[in-house]
């Protein structure tokens, strides 16, 4: 989100920009629950600023593309801008905040496809954890596309994830996902690990599925299902494309 703010405590994340006075822009990420800050900064020089749109990418860390007013003479730019002088009355801004959301952790990307459904046992011999999943990604050029659904039916904890990193290793046919929460999670952002080991799946393929409350960086109260040796799917299948 973005918009106005006189404010000089508002909430900010590390590394956020400093306020400029006179009234600055804010880019605000809140987590899916509404009361986690996930990224938050102020916008602006020593002027009136006002954020009046704002767009997100799908990147696997994503960039923030912000539409606004300035009257500030030292509005922030950046070298090769197309004006980086204040023109007088009230300029328009253009301004791109680059990775909003944390990449989540995972190692290498790569372009491949992965999916599956299953399920896995939790907690006890009788705890079962189901899950479907299906991420893919043509080129490192192209954005992941993707999405987790999962269910804890010992526990009730429910995912529903957008996949935004996805790395796989073909040789051994392992895959890391990684994401966020959407509304009506119980989480905020997650990681699946699995591995396609054989064709059906029962019994063989793994997946292990951590999910956290609070994104971070670091992200915190996360908890762990699918944890060896519990990551064997007891049926469903897996598999790396």
């Amino acid at each position: 989100m973005t918009g106005f703010t006189g404010s000089t405590n508002f909430p900010t994340t590390t590394g956020a920009f400093p306020t400029g006075g006179g009234g600055d822009a804010f880019v605000t990420a809140l987590g899916p629950t509404g009361v986690t800050l996930v990224f938050s900064t102020y916008l602006g020089g020593t002027g009136g600023d006002t954020g009046t749109g704002i767009t997100v990418d799908a990147m696997s860390s994503p960039n923030a593309y912000v539409v606004g007013i300035t009257d500030s003479i030292n509005f922030p730019t950046t070298a090769g801008a197309f004006d980086t002088t204040f023109n007088g009355g009230d300029d328009a801004f253009v301004a791109k905040i680059a990775g909003i959301v944390p990449a989540p952790p995972g190692g290498q990307q790569t372009a491949s496809k992965v999916s599956g459904g299953g399920f896995i046992t939790v907690g006890t011999i009788s705890g079962k954890g189901t899950f479907g999943l299906e991420a893919h990604r043509k080129t490192l050029n192209d954005p992941v596309h993707g999405t987790v659904e999962y269910h804890n039916h010992l526990t009730g904890a429910a995912l529903h994830g957008i996949v935004n990193s996805l790395s796989v290793d073909q040789t051994t046919h392992t895959f890391h996902l990684a994401g966020t929460c959407r509304s009506g999670s119980s989480c905020a952002v997650f990681q699946v690990d699995g591995q396609d080991v054989t064709e059906p799946g029962k019994n063989a393929d793994k997946f292990t599925i951590t999910y956290c409350m609070i994104a971070g960086p670091p992200a915190s109260g996360c908890t762990t299902d699918g944890a060896p040796p519990n990551n064997v799917i007891v049926r469903g299948n897996l598999q790396v494309h």
